[in-house]
């Protein structure tokens, strides 16, 4: 399995035809700590993936937090001509939710 990125919270990784997302914390416009996620550097590894994958995987465990960082994060993904789908692994609140 490629890791693109990896961390302990937040990753994204690509495997055959598919990518997984983990998002396992807050969403915010600056990575404070080890488990924020920013919309910045999502979009750009989404942008990234290779151009075969048909099916991303989202992953979520997020009490939320910016709206304008994860309507950005749903666009990003909105964009990409993946098929996505989504799981709640624990928590989906406030923004995450979208």
């Amino acid at each position: 399995m490629a890791n693109i990125k990896g961390r302990k919270y937040y990753s994204l990784t690509a495997e055959n035809k598919e990518a997984s997302v983990y998002i396992y914390g807050d969403i915010v416009s600056w990575e404070w700590l080890e488990s924020d996620v920013s919309s910045y550097t999502l979009a750009k590894e989404i942008e990234e993936l290779p151009g075969d994958i048909e099916t991303i995987n989202v992953f979520i465990n997020s009490y939320g937090g910016e709206v304008a960082e994860g309507l950005a994060i749903y666009n990003a993904l909105c964009r990409h001509k993946a098929k996505v789908k989504t799981y709640c692994d624990g928590f989906a609140c406030s923004v995450a939710s979208v």
